[in-house]
């Protein structure tokens, strides 16, 4: 459940174990989390867009 108090957001479960390829692009849902892990280093930018109202206006 998402606390607005700390910005977060706590998940439980399995999980499926994906792997990426320099390049590639993972879209999540928002209920959806993601961790990274391995031994390389992984540079990523998460952007996170919400459409309210149906509209979507240049986001």
């Amino acid at each position: 459940t998402y606390r607005d108090e700390t910005d977060r957001e706590f998940f439980s479960g399995q999980g499926e174990i994906r792997e990426l390829c320099e390049g590639q692009v993972a879209i999540f849902e928002n209920s959806e989390a993601y961790r990274f892990h391995g031994d390389n280093r992984v540079r990523k930018v998460v952007l996170k867009v919400t459409i309210e109202d149906g509209y979507f206006l240049n986001k």
